[in-house]
């Protein structure tokens, strides 16, 4: 009877809609038929999307993240399109860019936009979808502390992603290790991968240095410590009426570090450097120099040439006797000792205040007779 029922209304239903015409035969059929048809588009518009994923869906070959950079569209489209074109990819494979990311100390940043963007790098690691870094001048953003503990961290990620800093900072240079250095000049990029790897070492742990002066200077004195970087200045414009900022020059001070590790990246990089040390009273130190300076064309070592004059201030004071004696002033009685040894007051009291003294030196305005292997040094690097 129920069957009879539903053929007749379905029969009374059809007659309707065959009755009626446009319009009211479409409100009709929504009226009476709305769930259906939208079931039937919803499931037409998942298999539909199924299908877009399924031949549109590209693999991610790279996932790289911008760090304090402002991504114009021509970096965006060299780092995505232009990196795909140089690699060969496939119109199914794709680099995933990561933008605007800021991570900043300073009082002026935004504490919540930077929340979130730790937040978004630390997803990105979760989910191993870091593969590269680029981040641009982190010391301007950070604190020391801050600074010190991201390069810990840098430097233990590095074997499992690329981290790219542009700095101009020697602690994240040196901390990152030199090895990993590209020099980026006007004319070139240059690595270096070649610098002897204990040397970097060297400077990953004496990160307070003046490698990126080095760098960035085109001839170099290197002299051993304060004393040196005080006078220099000054005997340099006594002999040559200039000052060594007219010629171009930079004096940079070891401050203990051996002038070795220096003179290694020297080396690598084809600076022209004269380096000013002590003999220190061994004749071999003198002799090592002299066939250091025969083979070496940018980079020559200045040292006293008799074991007499041993140290900067022994040569001084050996050419200066009477201005000295009158300039620096000694106790009576006192022996100022150096190393357990008497050179005298007035030299011994040099020797143990060398600063002091070479900034009364510098202070007095006298012209003092310059040793010659410091004029030597002088007239080599200006050549």
């Amino acid at each position: 009877m129920r069957q009879m029922r539903n053929r007749t209304m379905k029969s009374a239903d059809l007659a309707t809609l065959r009755a009626l015409h446009g319009r009211k035969r479409w409100e009709h059929i929504w009226a009476y038929y709305k769930l259906p048809i939208i079931g039937i588009l919803i499931v037409l518009y998942i298999f539909g999307y199924a299908a877009y994923r399924h031949f549109t869906k590209k693999e991610a070959v790279l996932y790289v993240s911008l760090v304090n950079i402002s991504a114009g569209s021509d970096l965006t489209g060299q780092l995505t399109d232009g990196f795909a074109q140089d690699a060969h990819l496939t119109k199914k494979q794709q680099v995933n860019l990561l933008t605007g990311l800021i991570i900043n100390e300073t009082a002026n940043a935004d504490e919540q936009y930077v929340y979130a963007s730790e937040l978004k790098l630390l997803a990105a690691v979760s989910a191993q979808q870091l593969d590269v870094i680029l981040m641009e001048e982190p010391e301007n953003h950070l604190s020391f502390t801050t600074l010190r503990k991201m390069l810990h961290e840098i430097s233990i990620k590095q074997k499992n992603s690329q981290i790219i800093v542009a700095t101009h900072n020697n602690m994240i240079a040196s901390r990152l290790n030199l090895n990993n250095v590209l020099w980026i000049t006007e004319n070139c990029v240059r690595s270096l991968s070649e610098v002897d790897k204990d040397v970097a070492k060297f400077f990953v742990k004496a990160d307070d240095n003046a490698f990126l002066q080095l760098l960035l200077s085109n001839k170099v004195f290197l002299v051993e410590g304060a004393t040196e970087f005080l006078l220099l200045p000054h005997f340099y414009k006594q002999i040559t009426g200039k000052t060594i900022e007219d010629d171009g020059i930079s004096v940079i001070s070891c401050n203990g570090i051996s002038y070795r590790n220096y003179l290694e990246i020297a080396q690598k990089t084809s600076k022209k450097i004269s380096v000013l040390t002590d003999n220190d009273g061994k004749q071999d130190k003198i002799d090592k120099a002299a066939a250091f300076n025969k083979d070496s064309q940018l980079q020559h070592i200045f040292l006293g040439t008799t074991t007499d004059d041993w140290t900067w201030e022994a040569c001084l004071y050996n050419l200066n006797k009477a201005v000295l004696d009158g300039m620096i002033e000694v106790h009576a009685g006192s022996d100022y000792l150096f190393h357990k040894r008497d050179y005298g007051q007035v030299l011994g009291k040099m020797l143990n205040n060398k600063v002091e003294t070479a900034y009364k030196m510098l202070l007095s305005g006298t012209a003092f007779e310059i040793p010659q292997y410091i004029k030597d040094a002088i007239e080599w690097l200006r050549k």
